[in-house]
């Protein structure tokens, strides 16, 4: 599930069917699904729960009137809260609590951006498994993927030709594969456009001394996140790169993130890259 102050987007990531009729959410939003538009949810499908269907036509049109369940009470809190969802006889299907201040991703000075979680099945109420958003108000459709993307940027004769338009084709010759271009939000075929220069340097956190490597990437919602891989050896590696919080947003609203290894330097050898990854 994906939290905004307007709208709330929920989606089945099973391969099964969802009845949604006996399901509730009881904590900070209020909403029964006895009473809603849409009563069952199919696999990769989703919906919308919104506080306004009239001020969110404003804001969005009428493009996702098919994906509106119906309205909720109540209101998110901008300091965190609760969130609770439950089922029959009132079995608890999911909760967790969440914040937007340190520890999690600050957005005290960030007016209309959200957070949202990275790994969809790792613990919801963990903040480093959360980021802010690549946008304002967010994206009710969600998030763009790979192909949508892949069509948009290539034309038909290229899309073809897999030298060209695979994920892991480099048309332009810039060093970046198509897939990280669409994770990064830059141009394929435009050996200079990129979001923002990837920068690796040693860095000083809480007293001690990190490796680190800082990518930005454009403002929109896709769907790929990066990871940092860490490796003792640059043979084996591993997801277990720390970001560093908070990652910050400019005012065209790109996002810079900066990745630490967990073990500080003299803590043995230490190697870092960066790796997209399709969610």
């Amino acid at each position: 599930m994906v939290i905004f102050l307007r709208f709330n987007r929920l989606v089945n990531f099973s391969q099964e069917n969802i009845d949604l009729s006996s399901v509730r959410l009881t904590d900070g939003i209020i909403f029964d699904f006895s009473e809603s538009l849409i009563r069952v949810l199919g696999p990769g499908e989703k919906l919308l729960l919104v506080k306004s269907i009239d001020a969110f036509r404003i804001r969005f049109g009428t493009d996702f009137d098919g994906l509106i369940a119906g309205e909720y009470s109540g209101q998110l809190s901008n300091g965190g809260e609760q969130l609770r969802i439950i089922g029959q006889e009132d079995s608890v299907i999911h909760e967790f609590s969440y914040n937007n201040s340190s520890p999690w991703p600050d957005l005290s000075n960030l007016d209309g951006y959200s957070i949202q979680i990275i790994d969809r099945g790792g613990d919801h109420g963990e903040p480093a498994n959360w980021k802010i958003s690549g946008s304002q108000g967010g994206s009710p459709g969600g998030r763009l993927d790979f192909s949508s993307w892949q069509a948009a940027v290539f034309s038909g004769a290229d899309l073809l030709n897999p030298t060209i338009s695979s994920e892991n084709s480099d048309p332009d010759g810039d060093g970046w594969s198509n897939f990280f271009e669409f994770a990064l939000g830059s141009l394929p075929r435009d050996s200079a456009s990129s979001p923002g220069k990837l920068a690796s340097e040693i860095r000083e956190i809480d007293g001690e001394s990190y490796l680190t490597v800082t990518i930005t990437r454009a403002p929109g919602e896709r769907a790929a996140r990066v990871a940092a891989q860490v490796s003792g050896d640059l043979s084996s590696w591993t997801d277990e790169g720390v970001l560093v919080l908070p990652e910050l947003i400019s005012e065209d609203g790109s996002v810079t993130s900066t990745y630490r290894h967990p073990l500080s330097i003299g803590k043995g050898d230490a190697y870092l890259r960066l790796k997209a990854i399709s969610e």
